[in-house]
């Protein structure tokens, strides 16, 4: 039910207060057509097309910017009304290029279609067409404007929905409007490119084929394709995408408007990561280890061999001596297989799929040992926080569409955008942030000094807090070295800006704070975790989110790919359960997670070993360590995609179905479990990886009977008590949100340790990875588009270091430190504390993990000129 009622051509609507017409026509099912209005973008009515006649209104109206009123009498279709839409027409086709047929936007043409419908066919124009001319020696006027976006001019109709949707949706600049009347050009600032990491949206929402982009163009025609309903693996934020095929290959990805998660805007990896499903280089078939060189193999050879291998090495060794690694943007139906595999039939606890961490417990093992209060949060709380603290994350590149709400938040709530970090990051640009960069290793400090300046703060309300005299007085007492003063010497930030923090933190009536990959993989983490918890505290109102790195990552703890505990968090005491549901007996004991894996293979305690779609050899940040011991093993079986690192030291590899070759679900950052499609069918002799793990179930005599993806689902909806849509089929946008296992909070303020960073003469540099914007590693550096924004791989120096060491952008520098080194090209960022050196992780060629040391708290590096 609306507030009130318009009618519209004789139709009685509902309509609620803000509405304009336009969109109380639209949800009742009524079109009024548009090129400017978009639902997620400020109105503007430049474009005209939505004219209607609205009754005691001398004028037409446009439809998308007349709020709707109590009783107002609206028609859409009336002579006057289509009279005015053919003039408009008229208009924008007096110098529009008719090129429909070279034009990769015909067959989904809102120009065109419009025009079939409303348009006439003659023009009084006698003139010759406006012609926007690029270059005097062809006929073609396409400019590049970006690495993958090609811009004509002539078939612009000045709808700037583009512009709009850069400053307003993407909160970029890289795109505007120059000039003024039909002189107006759409083009980036001046020596510049539109090469933002959501450029893409501009040519998706384009009304007509001024925009376009090669991953598209002149390729295959819209009509001739087939769509199918996915979601991108790609970051942690689970937006949804359509992917286009034709003959069995994706041509395009756009978006999937789902209001709670992406809106209809998607990032640029999502658009343009579906590229690699194709690539030449996937493996083809199995290869088997012969005479120490893999050669190719068959399936049945493949899995006889593992069969008659496993068995012997079970028939004189424990479960004990078993591991498997799965990696976190494996399916939910393709991680429960593959942990019920090792534990029914292997009989080990050995899973994992951290393998890229230093430290050992999960978020939920910090929360139960340590009392500290566990939060569920979604977009939803974003959507309603006032005060944002970004701890430890490049959020931007790690969680793009997650940035695009707190953005949001900044531009149309006035929300306030706090950042703690070792270093700059373009959320920190963007938001006008108060930004608070540390030195490496001082984050407890800097978040232990923020709290002690809120609890010296007259603003500061005890009981609000919760927190008694007696509290605050321990507190203070338990941390004479990081309170207020000394915080501020340590960390590196004034005493000034920690205090103005606390004031905004005070003032606040809903805070959300989102940690990100910094926070999730060094070891100190522990303790950052505490004094998280005390900033929590201190708040009127407060949640903290830890925003995991990979698509999958809670889905992976959700259904036990953890030493720790069963599907649905269940610990190991809920072992009986699993034997009825799995029919057999599973290990009771508590496995290793991948730290102790390692070190029991080191030990010669473990010997054989299952790595599914993981490549622990270029991520563990101990590369060299992960590279020797895994070559130890007996026997190595991967399943995966490529030819990875750690492929190269397997035994067998069996070739496995990229994420669009099979269909299942996954949980987002959220706990949101939302259901994908097959795109196409399995290529190059992949198989999907339900079917080979139950093809090696079979083998290992302990056949489950699902070798497809439903049938693994009905059992892990068992699993977590039918909690689930039933089927593929009643999962609706909203997916289905996995409340994880609540702990609260112990009473007071944690008592935080903070042991400062070591200086080190011989290695003066703190090394810092990251995501490079527009890369995700394995599964996009064979992503041609992508690979244009990306560049070369490259060291960040802060421009300080640059000048003492004489260095300048592309020089030639090698990193080493006690463990390794790499050599790459410097590239001076401006966004860098001095002795902090940045190496992005996604570059094959650049492996920062071969620089860290499994024993090294904090990675030292030094840096030569070469």
């Amino acid at each position: 039910m609306g507030d009130f009622n318009i009618t519209v051509n004789g139709t009685v609507v509902p309509a609620v207060k803000g509405q304009t017409v336009l969109q109380a026509a639209l949800a009742a099912g009524i079109d009024i057509p548009v090129f400017c209005w978009h639902p997620q973008l400020v109105p503007v009515g430049a474009c005209r097309i939505c004219l209607v006649e609205i009754e005691k209104f001398p004028k037409l109206q446009v439809a998308c910017a007349t709020p709707a009123a109590d009783g107002m009498v609206v028609l859409t279709e009336s002579p006057k009304v289509v009279k005015a839409r053919q003039g408009v027409l008229e208009f924008i086709l007096a110098h529009h290029p008719l090129d429909c047929p070279t034009c990769d936007k015909g067959g989904e043409c809102d120009l065109q279609n419009v025009t079939f419908k409303y348009g006439l066919d003659y023009s009084r124009l006698q003139e010759p067409k406006h012609r926007t001319i690029v270059d005097e020696k062809s006929t073609f006027d396409d400019l590049q404007i970006g690495p993958e976006i090609i811009r004509n001019q002539n078939r612009c109709i000045h709808c700037y929905r583009c512009t709009r949707i850069v400053d307003e949706a993407c909160f970029e600049d890289d795109l505007g409007a120059y000039q003024r009347g039909y002189h107006t050009e759409i083009l980036p600032p001046p020596n510049r490119e539109i090469r933002n990491l959501y450029s893409g949206n501009v040519v998706e929402y384009c009304p007509v084929g001024a925009l376009t982009n090669d991953d598209w163009r002149y390729k295959v025609r819209v009509w001739l394709t087939r769509q199918a309903k996915t979601v991108c693996t790609h970051c942690p934020d689970g937006c949804n995408l359509t992917h286009w095929t034709f003959h069995n290959k994706i041509f395009r990805a756009t978006s999937r408007p789902n209001e709670s998660i992406d809106r209809g805007f998607i990032c640029d990896i999502g658009r343009y990561g579906y590229q690699y499903v194709s690539s030449s280089d996937r493996l083809k078939q199995p290869m088997i280890k012969k005479n120490g060189e893999l050669v190719e193999s068959t399936w049945e050879e493949a899995l006889s061999l593992i069969k008659t291998q496993v068995s012997e090495l079970k028939s004189k060794l424990s479960g004990n001596a078993f591991f498997g690694l799965i990696g976190e943007t494996s399916t939910n139906e393709e991680i429960y297989s593959f942990q019920r595999l090792l534990r029914r039939v292997i009989g080990t606890n050995h899973i994992d799929s951290r393998i890229n961490r230093k430290r050992r417990l999960s978020f939920g093992e910090e929360v139960t040992e340590r009392g500290v209060a566990s939060d569920q949060v979604g977009f939803k709380d974003i959507d309603a926080a006032d005060t944002f603290v970004i701890y430890a994350s490049d959020l931007h590149s790690e969680n793009p569409i997650t940035a695009l709400r707190v953005k949001r938040g900044v531009r149309y709530r006035d929300a306030k955008v706090i950042i703690i970090n070792s270093r700059l990051t373009h959320m920190g640009a963007r938001t006008g942030a108060a930004n608070l960069v540390h030195k490496p290793g001082t984050g407890v400090a800097a978040l232990t000094g923020i709290v002690d300046a809120a609890l010296s703060s007259a603003r500061f309300d005890k009981a609000t807090s919760g927190l008694t005299d007696q509290n605050v007085s321990e507190f203070k007492q338990s941390h004479p070295d990081i309170l207020l003063a000394k915080a501020a010497s340590v960390s590196g930030i004034s005493e000034a800006a920690l205090s103005d923090v606390a004031e905004t933190l005070l003032k606040s009536s809903n805070v959300v704070i989102l940690c990100g990959s910094d926070f999730n993989r060094y070891p100190f983490r522990d303790e950052e975790l505490l004094a998280l918890d005390n900033l929590k505290r201190i708040c009127k109102a407060a949640k903290i989110a830890i925003l995991p790195e990979n698509s999958n990552s809670v889905g992976a703890e959700l259904f036990g790919a953890y030493p720790s505990h069963y599907p649905g968090w269940k610990g190991i005491s809920s072992k009986s359960k699993f034997e009825d549901l799995w029919r057999g007996p599973i290990p009771d004991f508590t496995g290793k997670d991948m730290i102790g894996i390692l070190e029991a293979i080191n030990d010669d305690e473990i010997e054989c070993g299952f790595i599914y779609n993981a490549d622990p050899v270029r991520v563990f940040p101990d590369g060299n360590y992960a590279d020797a011991v895994l070559e130890k093993l007996k026997l190595l079986v991967v399943i995966d995609s490529f030819m990875t690192d750690t492929a190269r030291l397997a035994d067998v590899i069996l070739p496995l179905s990229t994420f669009a070759e099979t269909e299942g679900t996954r949980t987002n950052w959220e706990g949101r479990i939302q259901y994908s499609q097959s795109t196409v069918k399995p290529m190059f002799g992949s198989k999907p990886g339900c079917e080979v793990l139950e093809m090696l179930a079979e083998r290992l005599g302990g056949s489950f009977g699902q070798s497809r993806p439903v049938e693994v689902y009905r059992e892990l909806n068992k699993a977590l008590g039918d909690s689930l849509p039933a089927r593929y089929e009643m999962f609706g946008a909203e997916g289905a949100i996995v409340s994880r296992p609540t702990q609260q909070a112990k009473p007071g303020l944690n008592r935080v340790a903070f042991n400062a960073m070591p200086s080190n003469s011989e290695y003066p540099f703190f090394l810092v990875v990251g995501n490079a914007d527009h890369h995700r590693g394995i599964d996009t550096e064979r992503n041609p588009s992508l690979l244009k924004f990306t560049g070369e791989p490259f060291v960040g120096i802060s421009e300080t270091d640059a000048k003492g060491l004489m260095i300048s952008d592309g020089d030639l520098v090698r990193v080493e430190s006690k463990s390794g080194k790499v050599v790459a090209n410097a590239r001076v960022l401006l966004e860098l504390s001095s002795k902090v050196v940045f190496l992005p992780e996604n570059f094959r060629e650049l492996r920062p993990n071969l620089l860290m040391g499994l024993k090294e708290k904090f990675d030292h590096v030094k840096v030569t000129k070469m």
